[in-house]
């Protein structure tokens, strides 16, 4: 499969249907309480407004995963999943997924969702630019508070209200 970009020695591929089962893997993995169910995880593949990725290892496992969905009608993109092996964290390899991904999704402002107790994903998402944007009350299943954050990347300018005088 074509490579997309390479960090370090690990290789940036676009998911595809044969990977949903690694996925899944993945999901349950690194979010025990959380991960996608299949099926999900299968929409999110042929959603066409989805961006979906994995890191492959340079021994070719799958390091990580993201999904994202593009901003439409003036609404923001969304970081739907991003998750790393344990085995492989701590290496820049969330971080890199995330910018990829940002980059891909093209939009003004994106936004995803944390566990409000997750404070090695929320510090990653604040040190790249990602902001609080609302708490959402027990929204995880076990009760606990998700997180919402957003970042904007293409900030519209702000225009005068009136006209700048002429220039003498």
């Amino acid at each position: 499969m074509n490579s997309l970009a390479t960090y370090r020695d690990y290789q940036v591929q676009r998911a595809t249907l044969r990977d949903v089962w690694k996925i899944r893997q993945l999901e349950k993995l690194v979010f025990p309480q959380d991960a996608y169910p299949l099926l999900e995880i299968v929409m999110l593949i042929l959603a066409p407004i989805s961006r979906n990725f994995k890191m492959i290892a340079p021994n070719g496992d799958m390091a990580g995963f993201i999904s994202g969905t593009v901003g439409t009608m003036g609404r923001p993109g969304w970081i739907i999943t991003l998750g790393v092996n344990p085995k492989y964290q701590r290496k820049g390899l969330g971080r890199f997924l995330l910018q990829w991904c940002e980059r891909e999704l093209q939009a003004e402002c994106i936004r995803l969702t944390v566990r409000a107790g997750n404070r090695a994903a929320y510090t990653l998402y604040a040190e790249t630019g990602y902001t609080e944007v609302r708490r959402r009350r027990s929204y995880y299943r076990d009760g606990e508070d998700g997180i919402e954050m957003e970042k904007c990347l293409n900030p519209q300018p702000v225009l005068p209200s009136s006209p700048l005088p002429p220039a003498s």
